[in-house]
């Protein structure tokens, strides 16, 4: 259809005498005039003008009041925290990534942040854009750093030392230096984070804070804590512990409502080595021991176990589930991977040739790295896709189904699996 613009007959132009002396009349003057002519509209500007004037006073109240009752919340810190946090969904990289190389050192830390990539060592804390670029460079200085990572926060802690940073993509949000060692820690998609340490009068104590940073619960224990999880929304909080009694392992178990002093329950399994506990992203927990793996709802009823039948030669608990990589027996050289979902069903089990070093498994694909072959397996269909990866992997952080990077000393090399 055609489209015309409509034009003015010579009768609708205006006449540049009556322009000349035009009259002009302010927006104060044309509503009272049109209030003096209609009543009603002069009712509801009324209205409206009274509401406008009412949430100014009371904002101005309320910012009175807040500064009044917690002044030592408005700092410098504080301000900087909210600002910096305003812009966190778009601080993930665009998506484009390339091999991104750094200065080799014995203290390598790797984690997956967004699509950012976060490497701590001595010398501080780097994050990386997926193309190389540098997100961000921190001058904390650890001597043996770990990294644990949520979907808005990573949390540097010194391992064997007694301090901790907490970030964003920009900037240090929170530090403490504590009496004692830390021995672990965790962070929540909540916000909410745990920091492992110990007491001089208890063996362990697990220090656990808001989304603010400030202390909720001290957890103290005479058992070794060996590992911490916080679910996804901070509602639960699980405590991993052993106890030696008679030349034997007591597993404790210990899950908690967070701000509650008693537990929620407390789990006792007998002569079993506890490794590492997880909550997956639907609540449920996930906890690895020497001889199986052990399955619950938020409220610790379990709900499956796994017989490992071995010792692992890789494991990996996700968000999704967990995967097991056990040798294929002690004369041939191959390993069984097997991926169980949160309630400890098998959903995918198969063999791998070669000694299998790093396992993971994401949106529905099995990843696994075999000497200098890295694997994506579709645990649906079996269909397997392989690369070779140049040097010896440390750490594999896996962004999506398509997006690989495995990290070594020097350098993180990116896989394209869509290619």
């Amino acid at each position: 259809m055609a489209f015309e613009k409509k034009r003015r007959s010579q009768s609708d132009r205006p006449n540049k005498s009556e322009n000349l002396n035009e009259i002009r009349v302010s927006d104060d003057e044309l509503e009272e005039a049109a209030a003096v002519s209609n009543p009603y509209y002069a009712r509801v500007a009324g209205i409206y003008s009274a509401v406008r004037y009412a949430l100014l006073i009371f904002l101005i109240a309320f910012l009175v009041a807040a500064a009044i009752s917690s002044p030592e919340s408005i700092s410098y810190d504080n301000l900087m925290f909210l600002m910096k946090d305003l812009g966190s969904v778009a601080e993930a990289s665009g998506g484009n990534f390339e091999t991104i190389t750094y200065n080799p050192d014995t203290t390598l830390s790797f984690a997956g942040f967004r699509k950012n990539l976060a490497v701590a060592t001595s010398a501080g804390l780097r994050i990386y854009e997926g193309d190389g670029s540098l997100l961000f460079e921190g001058k904390d200085k650890f001597s043996k750093p770990l990294i644990e990572t949520s979907n808005r926060y990573l949390l540097v802690y010194d391992f064997g030392g007694n301090s901790y940073a907490l970030y964003n993509s920009f900037a240090r949000i929170y530090t403490e230096k504590l009496d004692y060692e830390i021995t672990g820690a965790d962070i929540s998609d909540s916000g909410m984070f745990a920091v492992v340490t110990k007491t001089k009068e208890y063996n362990s104590a697990v220090l656990l804070y808001t989304k603010n940073c400030n202390l909720k619960n001290r957890y103290l224990s005479e058992d070794r804590v060996i590992d911490v999880s916080i679910n996804d929304s901070g509602s639960r909080v699980c405590i991993l512990t052993f106890d030696a009694e008679n030349a034997s392992f007591i597993t404790k178990i210990k899950i908690s409502k967070p701000g509650d002093d008693a537990p929620i329950t407390t789990l006792e399994l007998q002569d079993i080595f506890p490794l590492a506990c997880e909550f997956t992203s639907d609540g449920n927990l996930t906890v690895f021991c020497d001889k199986a793996l052990y399955f619950y709802d938020s409220n610790g009823n379990l709900i499956g176990s796994f017989t490992l039948g071995g010792k692992p030669e890789a494991a990996r608990l996700c968000e999704e589930g967990t995967v097991i990589s056990l040798p294929k027996n002690a004369v041939t050289t191959g390993s069984n991977v097997t991926v169980l979902d949160s309630r400890g069903n098998i959903i995918y089990s198969g063999e791998i040739s070669g000694k299998t070093s790093i396992v993971d498994y994401k949106n529905g694909y099995l990843f696994s790295l075999s000497g200098n072959i890295l694997t994506r397996t579709d645990v649906k269909t079996s269909e397997n896709i392989s690369k070779e990866v140049s040097g010896s992997g440390k750490t594999m952080v896996v962004y999506s189904e398509n997006d690989i990077m495995i990290c070594s000393a020097s350098c993180a090399e990116y896989y394209d699996f869509e290619d």
